[in-house]
């Protein structure tokens, strides 16, 4: 089932631009949903219902949670022994925003060998304010940084890269 078609060809003009050849969804729900065919790129598609559930606790509880076991997430795995204390003090949906990236995104990429990957956000103009607290957290902890998003329509896009 392909979740982002409706995304498709927004995903793909951004990247042509750039000049990469993209393919979306390649192995289903388990790896990257947005991979480079001719350069070294790897992302993760956000649709808007999938944010109003994972920037409402539901991610940030399933990341620290040691009864959950996902996508390569152990039972002992909490993100939250991994961070700064701080961290408690940010949005829930800057929380939300720090699961995705940093305990998914950052997942794969490591699993894949590389050092960055792009968010790809529906509905920038609801969702970019916490995702830039939650990169000001990231990057001010030297855990991660980002480039200023772009945008073609409704859609956000943001390179990341991660430190250690």
């Amino acid at each position: 089932m392909k979740h982002y078609e409706h995304l498709r060809d927004i995903i793909t003009t951004f990247f042509k631009a750039k000049g990469i050849d993209v393919e979306l969804e390649p192995s289903g729900s388990r790896g990257p949903d947005v991979v480079g065919t001719n350069a070294t790129l790897i992302g993760e598609v956000k649709h808007e219902k999938e944010l109003v559930r994972d920037l409402h606790s539901f991610f940030w509880s399933s990341w620290n949670s040691s009864k959950q076991k996902f996508g390569g997430k152990t039972f002992e795995y909490r993100l939250v022994e991994h961070l700064p204390d701080d961290v408690n003090n940010l949005s829930d949906r800057a929380k939300g925003w720090i699961a995705v990236i940093y305990g998914q995104m950052k997942y794969m990429a490591r699993n894949l060998g590389v050092s960055e990957a792009w968010i790809v956000y529906e509905n920038h103009l609801l969702f970019e304010y916490s995702l830039q607290e939650a990169m000001l957290f990231l990057s001010s902890h030297n855990l991660s940084v980002a480039d200023n998003p772009e945008h073609i329509d409704h859609v956000g896009f943001m390179r990341i890269t991660f430190l250690e």
